[in-house]
């Protein structure tokens, strides 16, 4: 099968162990450097690979169920919290209130940052000059603090800046499959992700550093 018939992802409109590939860096795309495209060949069996991923992050092979990108779609385009997706937990010994995600969008989040990694790292992983991959979550940041904090705007803040990581990481699986297909298109796609790294890189530094603020006088 040739790399021109490659299954064509939907841009989105606005748990399994995460895979470590050895002598990979975690790191948040667009920092790294690009490297130049080299030849890949046409080996039919890495083509194979790279068309099975994205068969399965489509939903080609589960049948009716909900696809990986549908969930990727469905969380990265939801409106603000609502009331019911927030509970508030009061810790009497500390005399503090902390607030979490509800516990079914908590374990639906987690499950789909940990397997949209899974893919990024697996796609990564057939271009043989990538030694860098993109992190959705780095550091479990965002996630801790949507387990519970004391401050109700950040996890508002932690919310917004993982529903941008989320469609982050589905433009980054599209990057690495054009990459793999050294389509010209690539090029467009990479200022896209660029241009979109800034404000998250800004609100990770914030909610990171006001997480320590309230680790600090709690």
């Amino acid at each position: 099968m040739s790399r021109e018939s490659m299954i064509e992802m939907e841009p989105i409109t606005s748990p399994k162990p995460p895979m470590q590939a050895t002598g990979f860096d975690t790191i948040v795309e667009g920092e790294e450097l690009e490297i130049p495209i080299s030849a890949r060949g046409d080996s039919a069996s890495t083509n194979s690979l790279m068309i099975r991923i994205m068969e399965e992050y489509t939903g080609e092979t589960i049948g009716n169920d909900i696809s990986m990108q549908a969930w990727v779609n469905l969380l990265a385009t939801m409106p603000e919290l609502e009331p019911e997706h927030v509970e508030r937990i009061k810790d009497h010994n500390k005399g503090i209130t902390k607030y979490r995600l509800s516990e079914s969008l908590l374990a639906t989040l987690s499950r789909i940052t940990v397997e949209l990694q899974v893919f990024v790292e697996r796609a990564a992983r057939l271009i043989e000059e990538r030694t860098r991959h993109f992190t959705v979550d780095p550091k479990d940041t965002l996630l801790h603090i949507l387990r519970g904090t004391s401050s109700l705007p950040q996890l508002n803040i932690a919310w917004k800046t993982i529903q941008k990581c989320l469609e982050l990481g589905h433009h980054t699986l599209q990057k690495y499959v054009l990459q793999f297909q050294q389509t010209p298109h690539e090029e467009n796609l990479l200022l896209s992700l660029i241009s979109t790294l800034p404000d998250i890189h800004s609100e990770l530094q914030d909610i990171q550093t006001a997480d320590q603020q309230l680790r600090q006088g709690s």
